[in-house]
């Protein structure tokens, strides 16, 4: 069992997948310039301390805001 987050960021969109053994997938990263909303923010309000898998499509600045927060 497992649980997808999906986020509204600008230019697409970024997902959290929680999985049953307390593992952590963020696909995308990405942020809301409307609300300043950022994937990470839902991550460190789980309480998790790591993310186990991070996929990027594209290795740019704005996938890569806030990356270091975790």
């Amino acid at each position: 069992m497992f649980d997808i987050k999906i986020f509204d960021v600008d230019h697409g969109f970024s997902a959290a997948i929680d999985c049953y053994n307390h593992k952590t997938i963020l696909l995308d990263v990405g942020f809301n310039s409307h609300n300043g909303f950022s994937p990470w923010q839902h991550i460190l309000k789980q309480k998790c301390h790591a993310v186990d898998c991070l996929i990027m499509p594209v290795y740019v600045q704005e996938h890569l805001r806030d990356v270091g927060t975790l």
